[in-house]
């Protein structure tokens, strides 16, 4: 065939296929309903999966194809761009499909190739041989849009190029028979190498038109599917507002220029309680008050004019004459001219939002006459979002209870309004009530922080959320009534027992000194029958020796029972103490050596000298038997004042003037466990036959059978202080002198360290110092005090330390704190004697020093003398 009527064949094909577009429209409803299963609109790149079949009759495709194929003498396929044939093949040679293809290498080859010619190339077809045998193959990309969709390839002819020798030549290197390849390679169709490029030119034109005619039926059905999707969007809008505005809980309505409603929906009837049709065609006027109507015909007005209206509050009344609170928002209408027809808009019942509101104020009145005027403490807190718990306000009880104005804390977290409450369980306990709404109930709430002190009983509970309260009431008092009836039931029991030991005690001591006097004066006069010669001599006399040391055993017991016979007189103890000295140097030997220091001014006492004898002479003792080998004894005496605040953490305590007979030791000292015992009938840490037990039980009964008081003070390895509290005898004339001593104690605004293992004395003297106007750290072991002292960043002016603690003594302990304050001032105390204390090497001579038990009136006097 020639060139010239295989383009007119061409042509004419190119004809046929410009007529297949009065298919168009089936494929574009084909199409459609793809695109609208796909739940989108077609676009270049979109990502929607349209093949080449979805856009073309694919009958009509195989005949263009077929017919293609016949006219120009090639073979010809379309497949997808992975290959996959689209269309049956066309006119293809035995060479390639029976032969070539069937081998593994020929296979990889044409695959190669197909790949190669499958390429999208805009500016024209992609020629070359075939990898396989060296055919001429051609392609053409479809291409919709931007989409490279279908490749349309022709080829398996030859020219002079591919001789005989060549395909035997590829036959042997992919191991195929010789001569079939010949035959089948006779039987290949020859073509000039112009006229194939000219038909592959002529193909890419026709795949050009195919891209085209795909591009234009995907564009008209994007047309069609958004024309009919906005149709749908507008119908399923419109019937949308229409049930928006038939169901919705406002009020919607349109007014005409005079007012009267012209529409309003079903809402309408069950806020106002008129049926529609009973309010249809009347003015918004005819529902509300005169004054109310007046008021509104402004904004009406104004909405006439081109106005709006917004969130305006305004009051209907409804069928049962009930007022209706609703709140407008609204806008005029016009015509197609633009002229004003009327007003539309909508509205919304806020009745039970302005009751709540009323109730609401009417709550928060009540609650607020309740708090101003509650006995209790109320603190309001709340919960920020970065989860900090934030002081708000609090009520005048509060404020009265804490003795400060709670607007100092405004804003604060509850850890920078009360510091102290850091290291408790407090503030989580606040911020999970804050929170979840988890009450909480505590009434161990000890608190002490500048002007703020005392016992607290604390609910916490939510009051809405992230908001909290708390309501307090001071408990101090009642907790000192609870701890002083305590203290007042064990002494009462202490006195018991002693009381009933002591009758007991007095009532064996009596009937035994009967049988006594008759044991001593019977031995008396059998001796006085016999001759030291005799040989009942001696036992008579060890009889007579034994019975007059239970009599002395018999004295001790009334001494403790408080029944023996006393003859009380107003002495002054330095007197008494050194007619005694000399007999008590005898009793403790050459090694221990006894120190006397005697009070000038002594204020003097009433009491049996007897006593006063028998008291020293059971602590000479028992202070020996504590003495291992030499050691040292001082008696002191001393004049002192007691206050209401010392005598409130030590019981039996009163306060007033008492002179002071103080006895040390430096013995062994005794641990808590032995001095809680030591004044009880017939306790001693003696061996057997060493003791009696009743040596300590006398000194006690005689000190309160005189209405005195004994305090004692040991530590193992110590030594032991022994102070006994005589009241002062006072004539008349010198209740003058007494009352005079009772001058206000001076005090200070100084910082003060204060050092003391035992809690109760640690906390009398903090609050001593604290209403004297110090500032106080307070610590109870040397180790706390120094990390207390090294976190501090102001002056700390005076440490006041114990003496004897663990771990650590008050001298090494004030040289550790000399390297952070070199200019820190120092007080120490002890419960011993400052002659004991000095005695043990643990101070030197001269510095300041005071012994317990103290008044505030001495600690201030010491204080300041150190301080000054």
């Amino acid at each position: 065939m020639s060139e010239k009527p295989a383009r007119e064949e061409l042509e004419k094909r190119v004809h046929e296929l410009e007529q297949t577009l009065s298919e168009r429209k089936r494929v574009i409803d084909s199409l459609e309903k793809r695109l609208l299963d796909l739940t989108h609109p077609p676009a270049d790149g979109d990502g929607i999966a349209i093949e080449f079949e979805d856009l073309f009759n694919m009958d009509e495709i195989q005949l263009i194809q077929d017919r293609f194929a016949e006219a120009t003498g090639v073979a010809s396929i379309i497949t997808h761009i992975d290959g996959k044939p689209i269309t049956q093949p066309s006119n293809f040679c035995r060479l390639c499909s029976d032969i070539i293809r069937k081998t593994e290498r020929g296979l990889v080859n044409c695959y190669r190739s197909d790949a190669i010619i499958g390429h999208h190339h805009p500016e024209g077809p992609i020629i070359q041989p075939c990898l396989s045998g060296g055919l001429w193959d051609a392609g053409a990309s479809i291409i919709v849009g931007n989409r490279h969709i279908a490749n349309w390839l022709i080829g398996q002819v030859r020219n002079e190029e591919q001789t005989e020798e060549k395909m035997v030549a590829y036959a042997r290197e992919i191991g195929v028979d010789e001569q079939t390849v010949l035959d089948a390679f006779r039987a290949v169709p020859t073509m000039p190498r112009e006229r194939f490029e000219n038909i592959a030119r002529c193909l890419f034109t026709l795949a050009n038109q195919l891209s085209k005619f795909a591009f234009q039926t995907v564009q008209q059905a994007r047309f069609i599917f958004d024309r009919k999707r906005v149709e749908q969007e507008l119908k399923e809008s419109e019937a949308l507002y229409q049930d928006l505005v038939e169901t919705s809980q406002d009020l919607i309505w349109r007014c005409d220029t005079e007012g009267r409603y012209t529409y309003l929906n079903p809402a309408w009837e069950l806020v106002f309680g008129y049926s529609l049709e009973e309010m249809l065609g009347k003015k918004f006027s005819e529902f509300q008050t005169a004054e109310m109507a007046a008021k509104d015909r402004k904004e009406f007005n104004h909405l006439m004019q081109g106005g709006s209206v917004n969130g305006l509050e305004t009051i209907h009344l409804g069928k049962a004459g009930n007022e209706i609170h609703l709140v407008f928002n609204a806008k005029f209408l016009t015509d197609g001219n633009g002229r004003a027809i009327g007003t539309r808009g909508t509205a919304y019942d806020i009745t039970k939002r302005k009751q709540y509101e009323q109730s609401l104020r009417q709550s928060e009145e009540r609650y607020r006459n309740i708090t101003n005027h509650s006995p209790l403490g109320m603190h309001l807190y709340e919960l920020q979002p970065d989860g900090k718990l934030v002081f708000q306000a609090a009520n005048p009880a509060a404020d009265r209870i804490l003795k400060v104005d709670h607007r100092q804390f405004i804003g604060k977290t509850i850890q920078e309004a009360f510091p102290p409450l850091i290291k408790t369980e407090i503030p989580e306990r606040y911020r999970l009530a804050a929170q979840d709404g988890t009450p909480w109930h505590t009434e161990q709430v000890e608190y002490q922080d500048g002007s703020i002190s005392g016992a607290f009983d604390v609910h916490a509970f939510q009051v809405s959320a992230g908001r909290m309260v708390a309501v307090f009431m001071d408990i101090t008092e009642r907790k000192q009534s609870e701890a002083e009836k305590e203290k007042l039931q064990e002494q009462l029991l202490q006195a018991q027992k002693m009381e009933a030991v002591g009758r007991l005690a007095g009532g064996v001591a009596h009937d035994f000194n009967n049988m006594l006097s008759v044991i001593i004066g019977r031995a008396e006069l059998a001796l006085m029958k016999l001759q030291p010669s005799d040989p009942l001599y001696k036992d008579l006399r060890e009889i007579e020796t034994v019975g007059k040391r239970s009599a002395v055993l018999t004295r001790q017991l009334l001494g403790f029972a408080r029944r023996q016979t006393i003859t009380p007189r107003v002495i002054n103890l330095n007197d008494t103490i050194e007619s005694m000295l000399k007999m008590l140097r005898r009793l403790i030997g050459e090694d221990i050596n006894l120190l006397w220091k005697p009070a000038a001014d002594l204020w003097p006492v009433k009491m049996d000298p007897a006593q006063i004898d028998q008291i020293l002479a059971n602590l000479v003792v028992n202070a020996r038997d504590a003495i291992q080998d030499v050691g040292k004894i001082t008696i002191e005496t001393a004049n002192v004042v007691l206050d209401v605040a010392y005598c409130a953490a030590h019981a039996d305590l009163v306060p007033g003037h008492y002179t002071l007979l103080a006895f040390s030791d430096n013995g062994c000292g005794m641990d808590r466990e032995t001095l809680a015992s030591i004044f009880e009938p017939f306790f001693t840490t003696k061996p057997i036959g060493q003791g009696t037990g009743l040596g300590l039980a006398t000194v006690y009964g005689i000190v309160k059978q005189n209405k005195g008081f004994i305090n004692v003070y040991s530590e193992p390895g110590k030594g032991t202080t022994f102070k006994i509290f005589q009241p002062r005898y006072a004539s008349p004339i010198d209740q003058t002198s007494i009352e005079e001593s009772k001058a206000a104690a001076t005090g200070g605004k100084e910082t003060i360290l204060l050092v003391e293992d035992e809690t109760a004395i640690l906390e009398v003297a903090q609050m001593m110092l604290v209403k004297l106007g110090y500032t106080l750290l307070t610590a109870t072991t040397p180790d706390e005090a120094i990390r207390l002292a090294e976190a501090y960043t102001g002056e700390i002016h005076l440490l006041i330390t114990d003496v004897v603690m663990p771990g650590m003594n008050g001298r090494d302990l004030a040289g550790r704190l000399l390297t952070p304050y070199p200019s820190i001032k120092q007080l120490f105390m002890s419960g011993y004697t400052a002659n004991v204390i000095a005695h043990h090497g643990v101070l030197e001579e001269g510095v300041h020093f005071i012994q317990k038990p103290f008044s505030i009136k001495d600690l201030a006097s010491k204080v300041r003398e150190a301080l000054d």
